[in-house]
C-alpha cells in the first residue's frame, strides 16, 4: 500500500509543471519574490536557461525586443552557467531587473521562444568564436593541444548548451 502511494505521488509530481505564462508575467512585472513563492517541486523546474530563451525576445514589438535581448545579455548572460546551478533564485532576481514593469508601463509583452538553429556544427567554429579570425595553420595547431574535454570546456564556458557542446565534441572526435 505504501509502495503505491510513493508511487502516485513520483507520478503527481511529474506531471506538475511550472506555469511558463505565469512565469514570464511574473519576471516582466518585476516580482522578486516570485521564485520564493513556488513549492520546492515547482523551484526543481524553473530552468533559467529557458527563461532567457524567452525573455531575451519580443518579437515585433518596437525597441522591446532591442531592450530585451541586451539587458538580457548584460545582466543574465555574464557567468550563467556558473552561478545558475546552485543559485536559480539569483537568475530570477537577475530576469527580473531585465523585466519591464509591464503593468507599470501598461503594455503586456509577448516573449516568443528563439528556437536553437539546426546546422551542422564544426568544432573550429568554437576556436573562432573564442580566438577570432584564425587561419588553417593556427587551427591544426590548437587542435593538436586540446583533448575533447577541453573542447566541451570550451564550448560551455562560452554559453554553449550541453547539447551543442556535446555536437562540438563529435565533430572534434571525427577530424
Amino acid at each position: 500500500m505504501v509502495k503505491k502511494e510513493k508511487e502516485k505521488e513520483k507520478r503527481e509530481s511529474t506531471a506538475l509543471k511550472l506555469d511558463l505564462k505565469e512565469t514570464l508575467t511574473a519576471i516582466d512585472n518585476r516580482d522578486y519574490n516570485y521564485y520564493n513563492s513556488l513549492s520546492d517541486e515547482m523551484k526543481k523546474k524553473y530552468v533559467g536557461f529557458v527563461l532567457i530563451r524567452f525573455i531575451s525576445s519580443a518579437q515585433n514589438q518596437g525597441r522591446n525586443h532591442e531592450y530585451f535581448l541586451y539587458a538580457v545579455n548584460d545582466i543574465v548572460n555574464r557567468n550563467f552557467f556558473t552561478i545558475s546551478k546552485n543559485h536559480p533564485e539569483l537568475i530570477h532576481l537577475l530576469l527580473c531587473v531585465c523585466g519591464r514593469g509591464s503593468t507599470i508601463h501598461g503594455d503586456k509583452v509577448y516573449h516568443k521562444w528563439i528556437a536553437n538553429k539546426k546546422s551542422s556544427i564544426a568544432w573550429t567554429e568554437l576556436f573562432h568564436e573564442k580566438y577570432g579570425k584564425l587561419s588553417e595553420l593556427e587551427i591544426k595547431i590548437l587542435k593538436n593541444n586540446h583533448t575533447e574535454e577541453e573542447i566541451y570546456q570550451i564550448a560551455m564556458n562560452l554559453g554553449k548548451t550541453e547539447k551543442e557542446a556535446n555536437d562540438y565534441v563529435k565533430s572534434f572526435q571525427k577530424t
